[in-house]
């Protein structure tokens, strides 16, 4: 899944695809049904941190099987396929609620249902869909914002480093 988010962070959609889809079809992670939004360390988790909170144990996600169908999605239209891509959208209507497709528009759908499921890796998906005006609000001069600055002990260690523009 990992090297698939680089693939995508790289637009090599067609490389990152078969990683996603061999994820789907191994059986191992799954949907699950729920009219709200949960972190558990259930069959959506495909790798997580348990913590203690106030309320109870929560599992905090880094990877997660709604995220592998959205970024399956994502490669789908982009290389064409916009029946799969909706194939993925569809699983994720029937398995939560409180999701629903808004017309035709399959990248929109898919930056609303991550911003609704408030996925770990929204930040990489607004990044490389050049999303960050429209959806994060931010203006032309304010786009840096959307890589994170270096800490300036590691520029200050590795001379061939250098910082983030706008930092």
């Amino acid at each position: 899944v990992v090297l698939a988010y680089i693939y995508c962070n790289k637009h090599d959609y067609a490389h990152a695809l078969p990683l996603l889809e061999a994820v789907i079809s191994n059986g191992h992670y799954s949907l699950v049904v729920s009219n709200t939004l949960e972190f558990v360390n259930n069959s959506e988790c495909i790798f997580g941190f348990l913590m203690d909170t106030k309320s109870g144990e929560a599992c905090y996600p880094c990877l997660d099987y709604k995220d592998v169908l959205l970024t399956a999605a994502e490669c789908q239209y982009y290389l064409g396929n916009t029946a799969k891509a909706e194939n993925y959208l569809n699983q994720l209507c029937s398995a939560k609620s409180f999701l629903s497709k808004d017309g035709s528009d399959v990248l929109g759908t898919i930056a609303s249902f991550r911003y609704k499921l408030q996925l770990v890796n929204q930040l990489g998906f607004v990044r490389r869909n050049s999303l960050g005006v429209s959806s994060l609000g931010l203006k032309e001069n304010e786009l840096y914002q959307l890589l994170w600055p270096i800490p300036q002990n590691e520029v200050d260690f590795n001379p061939n480093m250098t910082q983030n523009p706008g930092y």
